[in-house]
C-alpha cells in the first residue's frame, strides 16, 4: 500500500462521504480540515482476491469511536467488486489500474482519477507494526461496522499525487499532503467483527 494523508478543507469534502456514512458517522475536524487518505493497493498472490485497488478514506467518528469511511473506492476485479459491496457495503467500483515500478495511473469509466510516483525510504521502526481500524458504510439501505486489523512493515514515502481537475477525484486537489508511507508486506484481515443493519 501506497498511503498519503491529506488535510483537506471541510467545504471540499464530496458529498458521497455523506452519501456513503452511516447515521451518527460524522467526519473528524479540525481547524476547518478533515483527514483523508489516499491509497492505491496492491493484493498480491496469497490474498483470497488478487487484484488493485485506489481508495480515498476520511477518518470518522460516531460519538468518540474513531472509524473510516470510504467515499470513493475503485478496483480491477469485479470479483472485489461484488465482494465489497455485498459484505462490507463498501461501494466498490471498476478501474483500470496500471503500475509499473514506482509510477501508476488510474482510469475510471474512460477518464483519469489518479497518478502517482513514489519515492519509498527507510523503515520507519524494526519489525512489524500492527493496526486496528474499523470502517463505517452505508450502501443501498444497508449500513455495515466492520472491525479490521493489519500489520506490516511501514517506511516512509514521497509520494506525488495529481488529481486531474475533470476527474472524480478533483477535491483531493484542494487537499495538503501531511505525510506519506508505503505499507510493505502488508496482511489485512477483514470483517474480525461486523454490525450490520
Amino acid at each position: 500500500m501506497l498511503l498519503t494523508v491529506f488535510a483537506l478543507p471541510v467545504a471540499a469534502l464530496p458529498p458521497e462521504l455523506e452519501q456513503f456514512s452511516p447515521d451518527g458517522v460524522v467526519p473528524v475536524t479540525l481547524a476547518g480540515h478533515a483527514l483523508v487518505g489516499a491509497a492505491l493497493v496492491d493484493y498480491a498472490p496469497g490474498s483470497v482476491v488478487v487484484y488493485g485497488e485506489l481508495l480515498v478514506s476520511a477518518l470518522t467518528r460516531r460519538g468518540g469511536r474513531l472509524m473510516s469511511t470510504l467515499p470513493h473506492i475503485w478496483v480491477d476485479n469485479p470479483e472485489s467488486v461484488a465482494g465489497g459491496r455485498e459484505l462490507w457495503a463498501i461501494p466498490k467500483g471498476l478501474a483500470d489500474i496500471q503500475r509499473s515500478g514506482d509510477q501508476a495511473t488510474v482510469d475510471v469509466d474512460g477518464r483519469r482519477a489518479a497518478s502517482l510516483t513514489a519515492s519509498v525510504g527507510r523503515r520507519l521502526l524494526p519489525g512489524w507494526q500492527s493496526f486496528s481500524l474499523t470502517t463505517a458504510q452505508k450502501l443501498e439501505g444497508r449500513t455495515a461496522l466492520a472491525t479490521n486489523a493489519a500489520r506490516a512493515h511501514a517506511r516512509r514515502a514521497r509520494i506525488e499525487w495529481e488529481f486531474p481537475a475533470d476527474g472524480p477525484l478533483a477535491y483531493m486537489r484542494e487537499g495538503r499532503p501531511l505525510m506519506g508511507f508505503e505499507l510493505d508486506r502488508m496482511g489485512i484481515s477483514f470483517g474480525l467483527s461486523v454490525q450490520r443493519s
